[in-house]
């Protein structure tokens, strides 16, 4: 079995109230990059399985990310286009993803974060599941060996709940799962992984053209609408309406 993790280096979290939006565009200034936090909890959920992981980063990583990527556990790092999964929407996202996934054999199961750390939006998981046609499974706590199968505890508002995968599927960490260790600590690995090299992976990089306007303001609330009274030509044309369903 193969595992990919998807690596997103997105604003630093503790930073974000320094960015500004200027012609429609976050402009980051001093504010620094992070590995996406889910992203993370997705490798650390995974890596007790003893199966090959492969990396997948939307963009270049820096030197130090990309070393501690390969300290996690990943076999090889596939850096997919130029530009950071911020600059790209997630559609575009989810496409050049799907792409590299199909063309690596025996991949039977991806980990991600389901938030966009630097949008809070949670589409990119759901879109990368439809484009390759798998199952998604969101929120989930542990990963397990079953014979020849996976089995996955997701955490819901009713407890905890199994599931034995039966093909190959997305899943998502809980953000209650951990990070795991600090690869900053494991010195001597740092220092036989360092100058291993990630794949560059060519893509069409050209973004959708329609674009939603950003703000960092609160969006106002909707105005209230004035009443309207339902006179008697309303309520017969509501009534021809339903009249075909009812007994």
């Amino acid at each position: 079995m193969k595992i990919v993790s998807i690596q997103r280096l997105t604003f630093e979290p503790k930073e974000v109230a320094d960015l500004k939006v200027e012609n429609d565009q976050i402009v980051a200034g001093r504010v620094g990059n992070s590995l996406n936090e889910g992203d993370i909890k997705g490798f650390e959920l995974i890596k007790h399985l003893n199966e090959p992981i492969d990396a997948i980063s939307i963009g270049s990583l820096d030197a130090i990310t990309l070393v501690h990527t390969f300290v996690r556990g990943a076999e090889n790092v596939y850096e997919v286009g130029e530009q950071l999964s911020k600059e790209n929407t997630e559609a575009h996202n989810a496409a050049i993803v799907a792409s590299k996934i199909n063309s690596i054999d025996g991949v039977e199961l991806i980990v991600c974060g389901d938030v966009e750390q630097d949008t809070g939006r949670s589409l990119f998981a759901g879109l990368l599941a439809s484009k390759l046609g798998w199952d998604l499974f969101t929120n989930i706590i542990k990963v397990d060996k079953q014979d020849s199968s996976l089995v996955i505890t997701q955490e819901t508002e009713a407890g905890l709940q199994n599931f034995e995968l039966m093909g190959p599927a997305i899943i998502c960490p809980d953000e209650s799962c951990s990070e795991g260790d600090d690869p900053s600590d494991a010195y001597d690995l740092i220092e036989k992984l360092e100058k291993k090299e990630s794949v560059k992976v060519k893509v069409d990089n050209k973004v959708d053209s329609s674009r939603e306007k950003l703000s960092l303001e609160e969006p106002k609330g909707s105005e209230s609408q004035a009443v309207v009274s339902l006179d008697g030509t309303a309520v017969k044309n509501v009534l021809d309406l339903i009249k075909n369903y009812s007994n």
